[in-house]
C-alpha cells in the first residue's frame, strides 16, 4: 500500500500525483499515450508538461481530459540551459503537489531533477532512456553523475539500454536502474479484416504475386535505410517481382531516394511517407526489415511481429531480447549489405505455410511479453515502489 500522505491543508491524500515532463508538444509519442491513458485513475492524478511545441495546439490527452501544460519554450533557446525553465518546473511541481516527476529523455531529465530539487521537497524524479549510446562525452557523464545521485529510478527499455546506461555511468546505487520493456496495443494490429490484396490495392499495387519486403521508422541514419536499399538492389537482380516500401519520413528522403536512383531500383522502392494507418500498410507486406545501427527497444518491430509478418533485423541493441530464439526471424549483423541481401532471398523462397507459421509465432512472442497492458502494470510497480522506498534509499 502507498504509505498515507497529506496536503497542504492536512487531508489524506490517497492519489500519487505524476508530473510527466516532455520534451516537445509537437511530435507524436504514442507509447507515452498508451502508459498515460491505461495507468489507474483511482491510484494516480497525472499532468502532463512539455518544454517546447505550440501552447495553443491541442493534443489526444488533453481531448481525453488530462490535464495538459506547454510551456511554449523555442526548440532554439533550449539549445542552451535556461535557469528560468528550472524555476517555472518548481512552481509547478509545488502549486500541483506532484510525489513523482517522470523525465523522457536527456533534457527533460536535466529540468525535471534540478526542479524537484529546488523545491526543497521530497519529490521523486524517474527517468526513461530509449536507447543505447546516451553518454558520449566526459561532459554529460559528469552532469549524468550529479543528476543520478537525485534519482530515484533510471529506466531502459531493454535490458540493453539498461546495461549501457550501467557502463558508461558513474551510478553508485546499480539497484536503481532497471529495464522495463515497451509494450504495444496488439489488438490495434489485429482488428483489420483487410486481406493483403485489399491492402496492396489501396497503394496502386495490384499484382499479387509480388513479394513485398517493407520498413517502418523515420528516414535517419541510425535506422539503416541506405544499408537496406543496397541489399534490396543486389536481391532485385535475382527476384525483379518484388517491391520495398519505405514507411516514414525525415531528414534524409532525397539522399535516399537518390539513392535508389543511382541504384537504378527507384520503380520499385516506393516511399510511403509518414502514415496513420500503419495495421493497413503492414498487411501488404510479406517480410519486415529492420536494418538499424542501434535501437533501444523498437516499436515498429513490435506492430510487425503483432501483424503476424515474418522479420528480418540487425543484431542490436535489445532486439535479441525480443527475438531471443533462433526459430524467431532472422538477425544479422548491422551494416553488412550480403548479410541482409541472403536473408532476404531467405525469406523469399521460404514455403508460404513456413513464412505464415513464423508469423505465429512471432505475434505469440509480443502477446507474451510485450504488451501494453505489461509495459502499464510495471511502469506501474515501478511508481509505487519509489512512493514506498525507505527514505534512507
Amino acid at each position: 500500500m502507498i504509505n498515507e500522505r497529506r496536503n497542504s491543508n492536512n487531508v489524506p491524500v490517497s492519489q500519487v500525483k505524476v508530473l510527466h515532463l516532455l520534451p516537445d508538444k509537437d511530435r507524436s509519442f504514442p507509447l507515452f499515450e498508451n502508459l498515460v491513458t491505461g495507468l489507474s485513475k483511482q491510484t494516480f492524478s497525472q499532468v502532463i508538461c512539455y518544454l517546447s511545441g505550440a501552447g495553443d495546439k491541442h493534443s489526444l490527452l488533453q481531448e481525453l481530459g488530462y490535464e495538459v501544460i506547454g510551456l511554449g519554450i523555442p526548440k532554439q533557446k533550449l539549445k542552451r540551459f535556461r535557469p528560468s525553465v528550472v524555476l517555472q518546473l518548481a512552481r509547478i511541481i509545488t502549486e500541483q503537489h506532484i510525489d513523482i516527476v517522470h523525465c523522457q529523455r536527456h533534457k527533460s531529465t536535466v529540468y525535471g531533477t534540478l526542479a524537484a530539487w529546488v523545491t526543497g521537497k521530497h519529490v521523486n524524479v524517474v527517468t526513461t532512456v530509449h536507447g543505447q549510446n546516451r553518454t558520449r562525452t566526459l561532459g554529460r557523464r559528469l552532469l549524468n553523475w550529479t543528476l543520478f545521485k537525485k534519482v530515484s529510478r533510471i529506466i531502459g527499455v531493454s535490458m540493453a539500454v539498461r546495461d549501457d546506461i550501467l557502463k558508461t555511468n558513474w551510478i553508485s546505487c546499480p539497484d536503481k536502474v532497471i529495464a522495463v520493456y515497451n509494450g504495444i496495443d496488439t489488438k490495434r494490429f489485429s482488428a483489420s479484416n483487410l486481406t493483403q490484396h485489399e491492402a496492396r490495392s489501396r497503394l496502386g499495387l495490384a499484382d499479387k504475386n509480388a513479394f513485398v519486403f517493407g520498413t517502418v521508422g523515420r528516414l535517419t541514419k541510425v535506422k539503416g535505410q541506405n544499408i537496406l536499399l543496397k541489399a534490396y538492389a543486389r536481391f532485385y537482380e535475382k527476384y525483379s517481382n518484388s517491391w520495398l516500401f519505405l514507411v516514414g519520413n525525415g531528414p534524409l528522403e532525397t539522399e535516399l531516394r537518390e539513392l535508389a536512383a543511382e541504384l537504378g531500383i527507384q520503380q520499385r522502392v516506393l516511399f510511403l511517407g509518414y502514415r496513420q494507418d500503419i495495421p493497413e500498410v503492414l498487411r501488404t507486406y510479406d517480410a519486415f526489415v529492420l536494418p538499424s545501427i542501434s535501437e533501444g527497444l523498437c516499436l515498429a518491430l513490435l506492430e510487425a511481429m503483432a501483424s503476424g509478418i515474418p522479420v528480418i533485423t540487425s543484431r542490436v541493441g535489445g532486439i535479441p531480447e525480443i527475438l531471443n530464439k533462433p526459430d524467431l526471424g532472422i538477425m544479422v549483423s548491422p551494416s553488412s549489405v550480403e548479410a541482409l541481401a541472403l536473408a532476404m532471398e531467405r525469406f523469399c523462397g521460404m514455403d508460404k505455410t513456413k513464412r505464415n507459421d513464423l508469423g505465429k509465432a512471432l505475434r505469440d512472442r509480443v502477446l507474451d511479453k510485450f504488451t501494453k497492458a505489461k509495459m502499464i502494470s510495471e511502469m506501474s510497480k515501478t511508481y509505487i515502489a519509489v512512493m514506498n522506498k525507505p527514505e534512507s534509499q
